[in-house]
């Protein structure tokens, strides 16, 4: 007689069930029930790794079951995730050589994540609290494999951020390679070998974390970067079991060819900068030539065979990249924001969609342009306007911007400035707190 009751799965992290729920599911780490572990052991390939690839989470539901057994984590291979080979494929562009031995059996690579549970998007509501709970957790694996540790890679604006904050003891001689791009490395002191500090190498990959595949001359300096002046100089012994050899950046066109003969479409802009997936292309072209509408937009997706939501998820990285052009010249123009809204409306992107699914992405946008803002110590009224803008465009209230504005305006206080020639509000508590730092 079969066994009634069994369980399937078993839940053996519980910190942040009470952080987030979602109608009886709560967020928490549940495992297979033949095969159970701790979130320290979520390790996805080589169990003593050389390289560490540090991600956001695992996206999906909440309360999602981690169908990995603890064999499945060490015999991991990113070309057998069918269902994410967008997501693992981007690795391939920073390092076709780390990807290849991660997919081998000799592999020196592993994976792990800042939050070890599923959730569809990172609630920057929660994040801090999420941070609180389960950092120990990524310390505790960094630590266990500090001894073989030689290169660690930190995909997306989150966990770049979290990981400078929270090892910033650690860091030093931080390495900004290009005007264009941001990206940068720093030296890791990663622990203790016989009183002998062990070294390591941080990377920083804010923009990897976007669902397109990046733009090609983007990603070959970042490349340049990985392979020939970390790895192959600092790491000789590493690089040969990576069968690495030296990478040459491709000679940038001349003047004359990279100066386009037209303007290009924002949409035209786009598909040069990303391999769109071949139905947003199809989509673009058709909002280029200005003959979208919902009826054309539901039977490309129709033919193209893609869920709803994955597109909305596209769509609305598709706008975010408008905005990001749109913001290039720090100014947002009335057909611009127009522009914005429209698609909005043509993608049916609801109030609250752009920060329940991509909020990473508003951070970034957001840190970007307030950074600017700031940079002198005083806002003007047009930045004040545009700080309005950047709220409406992304469905934020007025506390939810103030306090991404709070970070930026601390240090100008700090040095004596008015928070009224800043835009900002803060409590009487909290002013009282920082003018004292700033006389202490």
């Amino acid at each position: 007689m079969q066994e009634t009751n069994v369980p399937q799965e078993v839940i053996t992290c519980r910190i942040c069930e009470d952080v987030y729920t979602v109608g009886t599911e709560r967020y928490c780490f549940k495992v297979p029930a033949i095969s159970t572990y701790e979130p320290y052991a979520y390790l996805k390939g080589c169990q003593t790794p050389e390289i560490l690839i540090i991600a956001i989470n695992p996206r999906g539901p909440i309360g999602t079951v981690h169908e990995k057994t603890k064999d499945d984590l060490i015999n991991f291979k990113p070309s057998g995730e069918k269902q994410a080979q967008r997501f693992y494929s981007k690795y391939k562009g920073i390092s076709q050589s780390m990807y290849n031995n991660w997919d081998s059996n000799e592999s020196v690579v592993a994976e792990t994540d800042l939050f070890k549970c599923f959730s569809p998007n990172v609630d920057n509501n929660i994040k801090d609290q999420l941070i609180r709970n389960c950092f120990h957790y990524l310390e505790g694996q960094v630590k266990t494999l500090s001894n073989n540790l030689k290169l660690i890679i930190c995909n997306g604006v989150l966990v770049s951020n979290t990981i400078k904050k929270k090892y910033k003891d650690n860091l030093s001689d931080l390495v900004v390679p290009y005007n264009d791009i941001n990206f940068s490395y720093s030296n890791f002191k990663i622990g203790y070998d016989d009183d002998k500090s062990l070294d390591a190498v941080i990377v920083f990959i804010p923009f990897l974390s976007g669902r397109f595949p990046l733009k090609k001359e983007k990603v070959e300096k970042v490349k340049y970067i990985i392979e020939n002046d970390i790895l192959l100089k600092k790491f000789p012994e590493l690089s040969k079991k990576l069968k690495l050899k030296s990478y040459q950046l491709p000679t940038p066109k001349s003047e004359k060819e990279a100066s386009p003969t037209t303007v290009k479409t924002p949409f035209e802009t786009i598909q040069e900068h990303y391999e769109l997936p071949e139905y947003l292309k199809t989509i673009c072209s058709n909002i280029s030539e200005g003959n979208a509408n919902l009826d054309l937009i539901n039977k490309t997706l129709h033919d193209n065979n893609i869920n709803v939501s994955v597109a909305k998820a596209d769509f609305i990285q598709l706008i975010f990249e408008f905005i990001k052009l749109a913001f290039e010249d720090n100014i947002l123009t009335v057909e611009e924001k127009n522009y914005i809204i429209y698609l909005k409306r043509l993608f049916h992107i609801k109030h609250g969609d752009f920060y329940v699914h991509s909020n990473g992405f508003i951070e970034q946008i957001i840190d970007y342009q307030l950074t600017k803002i700031y940079e002198d110590s005083f806002v003007t009224p047009q930045e004040a306007l545009l700080k309005v803008d950047l709220q409406e465009l992304f469905d934020l209230s007025f506390d939810q911007m103030n306090e991404y504005t709070k970070p930026k305006a601390r240090t100008p206080i700090h040095q004596g400035a008015n928070p009224i020639d800043l835009d900002v509000f803060f409590t009487n508590d909290e002013y009282f707190i920082l003018k004292k730092g700033a006389v202490s």
